[in-house]
């Protein structure tokens, strides 16, 4: 039997991995991007970031509280307005080319990913 899959890309951590480009020591690390620190809120953070509770929109001060190491960053910069202002661009850094790949909004994209046998042990097991 076969099945279509599609993948939900949430790219909210795109701006972060742009940085990361930039700054490679930022890989594993919770990284916040925020237009003013300690008084604005989160533009955007890393999945690192993600597993304090951490979201788009929250105040940095509570974004802090949550995860006082993580690293702050001005968001604005050149490479990411570059990105941002063409966005199959920056994706494509991920993706290579790739015709299933569907943006859907700057931050949100579909991948069909190729069609896959659904299969259990048994009917490995008689493949052999």
């Amino acid at each position: 039997m076969f099945e279509r899959a599609i993948l939900h890309l949430n790219l909210d951590t795109f701006f972060v991995s742009v940085e990361r480009l930039r700054y490679p020591a930022l890989c594993g690390k919770p990284v916040l991007i925020t237009g003013h620190a300690e008084r604005g809120i989160v533009s955007a953070c890393s999945v690192e970031a993600q597993r304090y509770g951490i979201h788009t929109a929250m105040p940095v001060r509570t974004a802090l509280l949550r995860c006082p190491d993580a690293v702050l960053l001005r968001g604005g910069s050149a490479l990411v307005a570059v990105l941002a202002l063409n966005p199959m661009m920056g994706l494509d850094l991920i993706f290579g080319q790739n015709d299933s790949f569907v943006l859907c909004w700057i931050l949100f994209a579909l991948l069909a990913l190729p069609k896959l046998r659904k299969s259990n042990d048994h009917e490995l097991a008689e493949q052999d």
